[in-house]
């Protein structure tokens, strides 16, 4: 394959998986409206049975992941907050909070009240959504459980974007919901590297994903790479030419 081959199916296998990964896209595929009834994944909720909605978005993603949720939920949403590090994105009808990170500010602190504050108005008969991405342990209040225990007696469901390497629930967006909710993981590393194997075995590639659990420093992993490279050139293994190998690999 020549060289601008390989610089074109490069480009289009990272586009497949950021498409997989495309925060208000992944809301989407998990969630749908249907008259009066909204449903993730095999739970359905009878719109016309709750009350009032809250959301609370918090992270790199929130924005996308709050304009994609609004679409099924707006004329049920009472109040929310959206935090996250960036306004670019997305220009949101939803309260607006940039966050402090990973360094803490006053709108970290501010973020944290609001939240509460949010939360705080949640009763029995209502619905909470929580829309998490790759957020780390900055909101001491929220953290560990904080959303789910702040919402007190409302349902609560929360739907998560993760970077975390092998997406344990209670380490992602440092687990602020993970007890006694209805948890929907909408988009992983690991989807994104199945998405871009999907796409190099239709531009004719061999493909393999070795893992989604690669740790280390750059250099190390850059080594591995290339001692399997030379394996495919010299022997054919561990999969034959044209080859393709993906993996999940988070640096530390």
């Amino acid at each position: 394959m020549a060289t601008m081959d390989l610089y074109h199916a490069a480009s289009e296998m990272q586009r497949a998986a950021l498409l997989a990964a495309e925060p208000a896209e992944a809301v989407r595929r998990h969630v749908r409206r249907v008259t009066d009834w909204l449903l993730v994944g095999d739970t359905r909720y009878h719109l016309t049975e709750i009350e009032r909605v809250f959301v609370v978005a918090i992270g790199q993603a929130s924005m996308a992941m709050a304009d994609a949720i609004t679409d099924f939920l707006d004329d049920k949403i009472a109040d929310s907050v959206i935090v996250t590090q960036s306004l670019l994105t997305l220009h949101s009808p939803l309260s607006t909070i940039i966050g402090g990170h990973p360094v803490l500010n006053d709108n970290s602190v501010q973020a944290g009240q609001r939240i509460a504050q949010v939360l705080g108005q949640a009763r029995e008969g209502d619905l909470v959504v929580c829309l998490i991405s790759a957020v780390r342990k900055h909101i001491d209040r929220v953290k560990g459980g904080g959303l789910a225990q702040m919402a007190g007696q409302a349902r609560v469901l929360s739907l998560i974007l993760s970077d975390v390497v092998g997406g344990p629930l209670d380490v992602m967006a440092s687990g602020p919901t993970t007890p006694d909710v209805q948890n929907v993981i909408v988009g992983s590393n690991r989807q994104a590297a199945q998405a871009a194997v999907k796409r190099a075995e239709e531009l004719g590639f061999n493909a393999l994903l070795l893992s989604t659990f690669m740790e280390g420093e750059a250099c190390e992993v850059a080594r591995v790479a290339a001692a399997l490279a030379k394996e495919v050139i010299r022997f054919d293994q561990p999969i034959k030419k044209p080859a393709c190998w993906v993996w999940e690999a988070k640096r530390r």
